[in-house]
Parts: C-alpha cells; sequence; structure tokens
C-alpha cells in the first residue's frame, strides 16, 4: 500500500489483482508580474449598462459562485451581487450606489463619482479548474465632465478551488488615480478591508482572497494566468 501526495487515487479490482490509477489535480490560476494588455472586444456578451448610467445600481446574476466575506453572492443567492454606475463591484446589492459604502459592501474601482457609458460580460468561461466571467467597462473619469469612454477596462472575476480573483486590465485609464478599495459594508462597519493602487493605461493589478472572499489583498503591476 502507498499513496502519491497531491494526486487522486482510484482503485479498481479483477481477477488478476488491484489497479491504482492516479490523477493528477487541474491546474489553478496563478498571479505573475508585468502588465496584462487589456482586449476590449464585446462580441457575444451580454450589456448590462448600454447607455450612459450615473448613480444607478444594477442587479448582476453571475453565472457562478463569489464570496465575499464568507457568504456566496454569485447565481444571485443571498441578494446577488450588482454593477454599480460608479465603479463598484457590489454584493448584496441595494438601492442606487450614491451612498456607497453605507448601505453595501464592494470594491470601488477608481473615483467614487465616475459615472459608466457600457458595461458587457460574459457567460461562464472553465479553464482546468479555474472558472472565470470575462467583463469590459467603459465610463467617464467624473460623472459631469462630458468626457464619454475615457475609461476602459478589461476585468475578470475569477474562481479557482484555493483563491478568487479580480483582475483589471486598463486599456485607458485618465490621470485622476482614484481609490481602489475593498469595504465590508453594513453589518460589519463599512471597514476598508485592503487598499489597492492607480492602474495606469497598459497596466494592470490584481485583488485577490481566499475561496471564502476573505483576506483580500492587492497585487500591483500584476495580472493572473492559467
Amino acid at each position: 500500500m502507498f499513496s502519491v501526495p497531491g494526486l487522486t487515487q482510484f482503485v479498481s479490482s479483477g481477477g488478476a489483482g488491484t489497479a491504482r490509477f492516479y490523477s493528477a489535480p487541474l491546474p489553478g490560476a496563478t498571479i505573475v508580474s508585468g502588465a496584462g494588455a487589456a482586449n476590449m472586444s464585446n462580441v457575444g456578451m451580454t450589456a448590462l449598462v448600454s447607455a450612459y448610467q450615473d448613480d444607478t445600481a444594477n442587479p448582476w446574476n453571475l453565472p457562478m459562485d463569489f464570496y465575499f466575506l464568507g457568504t456566496n453572492y454569485g447565481k444571485n443567492l443571498n441578494g446577488g451581487m450588482g454593477w454599480c454606475s460608479n465603479f463598484v463591484i457590489s454584493f448584496s446589492l441595494s438601492g442606487n450606489d450614491i451612498t456607497w459604502p453605507v448601505t453595501k459592501p464592494g470594491v470601488l474601482l477608481g473615483n467614487f463619482d465616475r459615472a459608466t457609458n457600457t458595461f458587457h460580460y460574459s457567460g461562464l468561461q472553465t479553464s482546468g479548474s479555474v472558472q472565470y466571467i470575462n467583463c469590459v467597462l467603459q465610463g467617464q473619469n467624473v460623472y459631469n465632465d462630458g468626457v464619454a469612454y475615457a475609461v476602459k477596462y478589461q476585468y475578470r472575476l475569477i474562481k479557482d478551488p484555493q483563491y478568487q480573483y479580480i483582475e483589471i486590465r486598463a486599456a485607458a485609464a485618465p490621470g485622476t488615480q482614484g481609490t481602489w478599495r475593498v469595504v465590508s459594508g453594513p453589518p460589519g462597519g463599512n471597514v476598508i478591508l485592503a487598499t489597492g493602487a492607480y492602474v495606469g493605461t497598459g497596466l494592470s493589478g490584481v485583488w485577490r482572497s481566499t475561496a471564502t472572499g476573505t483576506n483580500w489583498t492587492w497585487f500591483g503591476n500584476s495580472y493572473v494566468t492559467f
């Protein structure tokens, strides 16, 4: 009797004895240093926002499990997820986002006074043990500056057996750096759990958490590969 660490064992018995077969675990995601190039094509994607929005919350039925502070908000569970036009990925969506983060937990991607021009997302995609959703976002740096499509991000929500990731790749990013943060929202007292850094044009960055959405950490000048 012996075992092979990290491998799954399958046992088959027959007239000639017992045979054991081993299957290697499916590969997961890896954060690597450097700039990930943004792909802004929205071909085949679903439009969650197709025209200018300011202070608007959009319910988003994310077609995979995605956790935040131990609660699964994917697949429309526990109030579901949402995209708020001020560039907030929200959990347990409620009301509009002008009072964020007072009313909801979420992840802020830059300037609090931004507005969304268009937002598209893909269906569920897989690679090995990795599940992910691809998103293409275009918006205004400031809601009333009159400059549409000044901000252009590709971002992906990624999950493997160990971690979750929110990866941002910037095709265009204005000089206003804004604020990047993860906030607990009530009833956790609106605690800032982690603070990220500005992702400039041509650059990328990654938020990573545990599989249950805790211990959020920022990785600047990085992207996810699998």
